[in-house]
This record gives C-alpha cells, structure tokens and sequence, in this order.
C-alpha cells in the first residue's frame, strides 16, 4: 500500500471513529436536555463540589433546565456564595435564564465586590423577558456603579427597557450624582422618541442644573424631538424659547425644515 493510500485510509478510520462517537454520545445529549431528574439531580450536587471547574460546568448546564427552576434556583442561590467569582458568573449566568424567582438573587450581586460579577448580574436581568419595567430601578442604581462596564451593562439593559424606563431615567438625570446624570442620559438618548415628552418637560422648567442636561439629550434624540421643540418656541416663555432655538440649531439638518416653516409663519 502507497504512502497515499495509507493516509487516506486513515483519514476515513479517523471519520469513522468520529461518526460512531457521535452516534454513542447523542442519546446521552438528548437525555440531558430533557432534564431527566437523575441528571439534575447530580448537576445539583456538582454545585457543592469543592472543584471550580466542577461547579462552573454544572451551573452552565443547569441553565438549559428551566422547566425544573422552583427546585434549580435555591440551589444556584446557595452557589453563590462560592468564594470564585468565575463560579459565580456562571450561576449568574444561568440565574439569568430562571425567570422573576431568581430576580432578588441577581439584584443582590449587584453589590458583589467583583466588577465583573456585577456586570454578569446587570446583563442577566437585561436578559430576564418580560421583566424589564420591574428591573429599572435595580438597573438605574447601577448607572452609578464605579464600574465603567457595569454602568454600559445597565444603559443597554434601560434602552432595550424603553419607554418604562423613562421616568426613572428623568428622575436621575435631575439627581446631583454627575456619573449617574451622565449614564442616563445616554440611556435617553439611546431610547430616543420614547422619552421625548418628559424631557421636554425638564427642559421648559428652565431648571439651571437640569435643563442643560435635557438638552444635551434632546440634541442626540435629534429628529423625533424638533416638532415639541418647535412648538416650545413659539409658545414657550424667554428663556425656553432661547433654550428651544439653540437645540434646533445644534440638532442641525433634520430641524432646517421646521425652523424655515416657523420663521415663514412668524412673518
């Protein structure tokens, strides 16, 4: 036999090995994923395992087993006390997918002293379907987290939140902590049209402190706010009028048409 023929001989026995490898493994895969109570009950007792790895791995897996969360969640819970924080991101991670009964855990992490484990806990409630409007003030918290990523993990939470998010948003963007006022307002802008409405609002108190950061926010709203803004400057006090005309302009092109419009009507 060639040199060549040996090499491809060996080439199919290695495709071979792999495809009965695969045949033997798959009914094991399928069994898992089907949350046979024997299989979750040993990934429950790898989570007390004094291995990282060990426990990590078992986390990871529990997380595709949501049917079976009332008896997975306290478990988690009680993992999270493992002094590794890898471990503790990946029962984050799968406490992300438990859905609302595993919300108190995760808003506990986030005072974790671990940046890394906070941000995990921030994503995992931005993950949590259908509980956006529930998680905002835990997320508003973190906009003033000292963590850089944690606070960009709790804006993108916000944003995907939308209009709920809003009036807490407002609320922190008239606080006095500059970090939370600065995350807000990119998580307004970041919502855009949805929050037009109450900004408009802080911007006509005329608020020293306030109004600036309104408009700030407004002008990278850009398009959705020039109507209420236009509106604002015709009808609007002094002050906001100026306020009014002066983010128009900053806004730029998309607000040339409706500034031409109003000025024609003036005359």
């Amino acid at each position: 036999m060639t040199v060549k023929s040996r090499s491809a001989a060996c080439w199919i026995a290695s495709v071979t090995v792999c495809i009965l490898a695969l045949i033997v493994w798959l009914p094991f895969c399928c069994a898992a994923d089907q949350a046979a109570p024997e299989i979750v009950n040993s990934l429950l007792l790898d989570l007390g395992n004094p291995n990282p790895a060990v426990v990590a791995a078992a986390a990871k897996k529990l997380q595709h087993q949501t049917s079976d969360s009332k008896r997975i969640v306290p478990a988690l819970v009680q993992a999270l006390q493992n002094p590794n924080e890898m471990v503790r991101i990946a029962v984050i991670e799968s406490l992300g997918e438990m859905g609302p009964d595993a919300a108190p855990a995760l808003a506990e992490s986030l005072k974790d002293n671990d940046p890394l484990v906070r941000e995990s806990a921030a994503l995992a409630l931005f993950t949590m379907a259908g509980n956006g409007s529930q998680m905002v003030p835990l997320m508003v918290k973190c906009l003033g987290d000292a963590s850089r990523q944690v606070r960009e993990a709790a804006v993108a939470a916000l944003i995907k939140t939308g209009k709920p998010a809003v009036e807490d948003l407002v609320a922190a963007l008239q606080g006095n902590n500059p970090t939370v006022q600065a995350a807000a307002s990119d998580a307004l802008a970041g919502i855009g049209g949805a929050g037009v409405s109450e900004l408009m609002a802080v911007l006509k108190q005329g608020n020293a402190a306030s109004a600036p950061l309104a408009q700030k926010t407004l002008i990278r709203i850009g398009g959705p706010a020039v109507a209420p803004l236009i509106d604002l400057l015709a009808s609007g006090s002094p002050e906001t009028s100026r306020l009014a005309g002066d983010t128009l302009i900053a806004i730029g092109t998309p607000a040339v048409p409706a500034l031409v419009e109003a000025l024609r009507k003036k005359q």
